[in-house]
């Protein structure tokens, strides 16, 4: 059974990847002035200021939703047993 931790772990993970996913790729941008610009846009405070607050936020949702799947499951489960 996978204990807190490694699901703390797995939530982090898929909020990082949400993120990346979105917002921190390097998009094929065609334009190296576009390229350039978004590069050193990354490096700023701002961005990665930015950046936990997305995280936090997905964090946060994929949370919600594991948490309302449970409820879901449990409430099966009662319902199986009546």
């Amino acid at each position: 059974m996978t204990n807190i931790d490694d699901l703390q772990s797995l939530i982090d993970q898929q909020a990082h990847t949400a993120f990346d996913s979105k917002f921190d790729n390097d998009w094929d941008l065609e334009n190296d002035d576009a390229r350039l610009a978004f590069q050193a846009l990354k490096n700023t405070d701002e961005f990665k200021k930015f950046r936990d607050a997305m995280i936090k936020q997905y964090k946060g949702k994929i949370t919600d939703d594991f948490l309302h799947k449970i409820e879901n499951i449990k409430e099966i489960i009662k319902q199986a047993g009546e």
